[in-house]
């Protein structure tokens, strides 16, 4: 029990990582392909990778799927039709570090919804360790001086980065809620066929509105490690994590976003490692620790 609760820890942690690729690789392609059409190939090819792996599953799974097709259409909706479009059209009209200050609130909407739905208590450990966590969110976007908060300007861009969040928390506590019995690869598998299904009519309106994409070997790339890495290992290993440990406390986890953005900023871009970066990284790592293992 104790080798799972750790590994379920260690499936929280990964999530992000991936996830954080796709939150740069989205800034970097809005110009090459518009958002609704990045999402549509997005789950798409999701759906092409990983048809060879559920093919022979199927037959076995489909009366849990015609059993659970309402629930999984919920998923799907708030997940993939919603979250995934909401998230690069923001990206089309806001910065970067608006857009994480932004989606940072995920964790908080996770605790408030779990409240609300799932019944779950609200301690002040709980509430302090959020508090810590965005804090050390604030410190790394805002370089250690918080008043630059108070010259964010927030658009339309935010507004959709900020759906965008609550769409996820939605998806998040409310995979605890119905827990679905089928595989994680044949639950993503499903809902990457209903959200491709769901997000078909958008991708044609946006094609006939004139928005086409535009290819470039960064554009699939981008779109690659969008399905890949960001959709199947990343949506896998937080799935398995819900799982195991609940949204709430998976919601903690999803603040070493910007933490992982940052490192890979370092290793990869060559940008300078700050105290700051330290500070904020501690705050948001104490976080997680309080609300894992008070006991």
């Amino acid at each position: 029990m104790k080798n799972s609760s750790y590994y379920a820890y260690i499936l929280l942690a990964f999530s992000p990582l991936m996830w954080s690729g796709n939150f740069i690789a989205g800034r970097v392609m809005h110009a090459e392909i518009p958002p609704f059409a990045l999402s549509f190939y997005r789950w798409a090819l999701v759906v092409i990778i990983l048809l060879p792996f559920v093919i022979k599953q199927l037959p076995a799974c489909w009366p849990r799927i015609k059993r659970n097709w309402l629930a999984l259409s919920f998923l799907s909706l708030f997940a993939m039709a919603i979250n995934s479009p909401a998230f690069y059209l923001g990206l089309h009209f806001t910065t970067v570090i608006n857009a994480s200050l932004v989606y940072s609130t995920v964790p908080a909407f996770i605790l408030l919804l779990s409240w609300i739905i799932l019944k779950e208590s609200l301690t002040g450990l709980k509430l302090i360790a959020i508090v810590i966590s965005i804090l050390g969110i604030v410190i790394i976007m805002t370089q250690g001086h918080p008043s630059l908060l108070l010259k964010l300007q927030f658009d339309k861009g935010d507004l959709a980065i900020l759906l965008a969040a609550v769409a996820w928390a939605i998806f998040s506590v409310y995979l605890k809620v119905f827990r679905i019995d089928l595989p994680p690869i044949m639950f993503l598998f499903v809902t990457s066929v209903i959200g491709s299904i769901v997000l078909f009519p958008a991708f044609l309106i946006e094609q006939y509105l004139g928005y086409h994409a535009v290819w470039s070997l960064q554009a699939g790339a981008g779109l690659f490690y969008a399905s890949a890495f960001s959709s199947v290992l990343g949506f896998t290993s937080w799935n398995l994590g819900i799982a195991k440990k609940g949204p709430a406390i998976a919601g903690y986890f999803f603040n070493l976003l910007p933490v992982y953005s940052t490192i890979l900023a370092v290793l990869l871009l060559g940008e300078q490692l700050h105290i700051y970066h330290v500070f904020g990284i501690s705050f948001v790592l104490l976080g997680i620790l309080l609300v894992n293992f008070s006991k």
